[in-house]
């Protein structure tokens, strides 16, 4: 089952932003927020080289980077495409 995680603050918006998306799409996912503690967004940042926040991961096996908000959200829609097509194809057949 994938999982999402998001790196980011409390104060930023877009990290709001994709903490909703995910939200309102029913996903499961983890929030580190790292207001106080900025050196260690820092860290993050420089692991999985985003220059921004938030930092959006999947964990399946491994955690994988998927971006930043407008990357996450791109990532979503293609992913409820790609559903919508697969269950498409399900009744067509």
């Amino acid at each position: 089952m994938k999982k999402y995680k998001v790196y980011g603050r409390a104060s930023c918006p877009f990290c709001v932003k994709v903490v909703n998306k995910l939200l309102r799409g029913g996903k499961t996912f983890y929030v580190e927020l790292h207001d106080s503690n900025p050196e260690k967004l820092e860290e993050i940042k420089k692991r999985f080289n985003h220059p921004t926040v938030p930092v959006v991961t999947i964990i399946d096996d491994t955690e994988i980077l998927i971006g930043g908000c407008d990357d996450t959200i791109d990532y979503l829609k293609k992913e409820k495409s790609d559903d919508t097509s697969e269950t498409q194809t399900t009744k067509i057949l």
